[in-house]
């Protein structure tokens, strides 16, 4: 009986470890033994891969049954207003992820949520999304849990509809006004440009938030923003004559 204990305990432990990357790959010089990760659960939040906000950030978003993977990413660029160069964030968006336990899979890249050291909750990413180069399961990127959704958003409206589709009801209640703010908000937190003194720009770039990069950004929606953009753009056909629409976007 001792020796069949101890032969499951061996396979108990391989297995897990089979489940860690020979290489482990971090933006920080600590050091990572095998024995300090164990298997994890899917927990929807921010991921954070480096030391600094806006190294990458990885974006685990629940829909109903399903999820969708966004990252977030810093790069040094021109502003739109001053040209000076400045820290932006760039996106990108996975609207079709396979799961399978504590596994991700999505366009080609696979990653696998862990404990560390029975306390901290992480990511490992077999990948680098910014170059959107898979890597195979011996190596990977490792990435720790910073933060729910919301507290990641530095303005509330950032993700007003982006965490649940809305009902119609929802924005039956809005203004006129309101429903073409909440449209263009959509478009606005991935970077899109409006019209330089337009009304639009003169409302979004007072925001904090705003960086105005793109001149297209509808390829960044997640399927639960389309959803409600969709519901929204209902809407507003329902009160405004054919015709009479108006888009700033260049």
């Amino acid at each position: 009986m001792r020796y069949f204990l101890f032969i499951c305990l061996i396979y108990l432990s391989n297995s897990l470890s089979a489940q860690v990357p020979k290489w482990l790959i971090s933006a920080s010089n600590e050091p990572y033994q095998k024995q300090q990760f164990s298997d994890g659960k899917i927990v929807p939040g921010v991921y954070r891969f480096g030391e600094t906000v806006g190294d990458l950030d990885v974006l685990i978003i629940p829909n109903g049954p399903n999820y969708i993977v966004q990252y977030v990413y810093g790069v040094w660029e021109k502003s739109y207003y001053t040209r000076e160069v400045i820290r932006l964030h760039k996106y990108g968006t996975f609207n079709k992820v396979m799961v399978d336990s504590n596994q991700m899979q999505f366009d080609g890249f696979v990653a696998n949520f862990f404990n560390y050291q029975k306390n901290q909750k992480g990511l490992f990413l077999h990948g680098d999304l910014v170059k959107r180069q898979p890597y195979g399961k011996d190596s990977a990127l490792v990435g720790m849990y910073v933060s729910n959704i919301e507290r990641y958003y530095s303005d509330a409206e950032l993700y007003e509809l982006s965490l649940e589709v809305k009902s119609s009801s929802f924005f039956k209640r809005k203004s006129n006004q309101h429903l073409m703010l909440m449209r263009h908000t959509l478009y606005a937190k991935y970077g899109q440009v409006y019209r330089l003194g337009g009304e639009l720009d003169e409302h979004f770039k007072k925001k904090d938030w705003y960086e105005p990069t793109l001149l297209e950004t509808s390829q960044f929606l997640t399927d639960i923003e389309r959803a409600n953009l969709k519901l929204l753009e209902e809407e507003e056909s329902r009160r405004i004559p054919v015709g009479r629409e108006s888009d700033e976007r260049e």
